[in-house]
């Protein structure tokens, strides 16, 4: 990444008082506040919640704001921004691209497996 890819922000289509850089950092156009994804429960997902009037929000995931901001368009019925690495937290643009249900899951089984091996190289379980 460069210093320019955090300086080229893009606006949300249908969205239009907020922008995405590539980093994958999402502001308000106009005061410049920089939105700070949460979690749902039970979930690794990173989203936002974005106003499309006041009190009126929609929540998007920060991979599918990031990809849309850039694409100018949303994706469609059937397809999703998956994350080419695995890594939920890492929505730069460089590591999104649109997959189908098969993709989802291979990234999930991909987490699983990350997460299994540095559990394994910290001790494992525990025989006592």
């Amino acid at each position: 990444m460069y210093v320019e890819d955090s300086e080229y922000w893009s606006t949300v289509p249908g969205f239009e008082h907020y922008e995405a850089n590539r980093l994958g950092v999402i502001k308000r156009k106009e005061t410049g506040f920089i939105l700070k994804p949460f979690r749902r429960k039970r979930g690794s997902t990173r989203y936002v919640r974005l106003y499309t009037t006041p009190g009126e929000a929609r929540e998007r995931s920060v991979a599918s704001v990031v990809w849309a901001a850039f694409y100018k368009r949303w994706p469609d019925k059937g397809l999703y921004v998956c994350h080419a690495d695995g890594d939920l937290d890492n929505n730069s643009l460089d590591n999104l691209f649109l997959g189908d249900r098969a993709d989802v899951r291979r990234n999930q089984r991909r987490r699983d497996d990350i997460i299994w091996s540095q559990f394994l190289a910290e001790g494992g379980l525990a025989n006592g």
